[in-house]
């Protein structure tokens, strides 16, 4: 698997909120995010999220 991008349930785990909110925050075009060829699962690149967390001012597990 590609370290720099990672699944909904990923993001929200590392950003400690529901996967519904990263779902929510993607559909406001809040967090970049695109989906996986024939799949069709959303995807986020780990550099989006990254911006989106520092913009956002995001309490994350390694916060602190």
């Amino acid at each position: 698997m590609n370290n720099n991008v990672l699944t909904v349930k990923q993001a929200a785990d590392l950003c400690m909120v529901s996967p519904e909110t990263i779902r929510r925050w993607i559909k406001r075009n809040d967090l970049q995010a695109f989906n996986t060829k024939g799949k069709g699962i959303i995807k986020i690149r780990k550099e989006d999220l990254e911006d989106f967390i520092r913009k956002n001012n995001i309490l994350t597990k390694f916060s602190g």
